[in-house]
């Protein structure tokens, strides 16, 4: 793939939708891929006072109990669709909620994955309104990411 189907995969996000109104404490949007693969993105309020919210991304067939599933690399060939989709969500919970903090974590076992969220965090999180404060290696199997709202 070169740099321009890169781009343009960028610019073609999948069409999402929003689960339930406005929530005072979860959020929950889901898309379906090419290939029928749901996901789901899932914003859950940590911390009230401190305005915290966790972000769950869970990767299976929507509808079903995905309890045991894993957001993880599929080899379908559309990581970048993906990734794009996953960015206009959070613009769009950005803009309806404006929380001071986003937490979430990512799996820790392939490290081009985490290369890929890094320079995505670096590139798109300014541009939102927001900066990386942390990045933890929790333990072996996932690290943590918190975007704090730029004031």
């Amino acid at each position: 793939m070169n740099i321009q189907n890169i781009l343009e995969a960028f610019d073609q996000a999948y069409n999402f939708r929003k689960l339930d109104g406005p929530n005072e404490t979860k959020h929950v949007y889901t898309f379906t891929t090419n290939e029928g693969s749901g996901l789901e993105v899932m914003f859950l309020l940590n911390n009230k006072e401190r305005e915290e919210w966790y972000v769950d991304f869970t990767r299976g067939v929507v509808g079903r109990d995905r309890s045991k599933e894993k957001f993880n690399v599929t080899g379908e060939g559309d990581a970048f669709r993906i990734f794009a989709t996953i960015l206009e969500i959070f613009r769009d919970f950005i803009k309806q909620v404006q929380p001071l903090r986003i937490y979430f974590s990512v799996d820790n076992t392939e490290s081009s994955r985490i290369k890929l969220y890094d320079r995505m965090i670096t590139r798109f999180a300014n541009k939102m309104g927001y900066r990386l404060i942390g990045k933890e290696n929790d333990n072996v199997l996932s690290i943590n990411y918190t975007l704090q709202k730029i004031k």
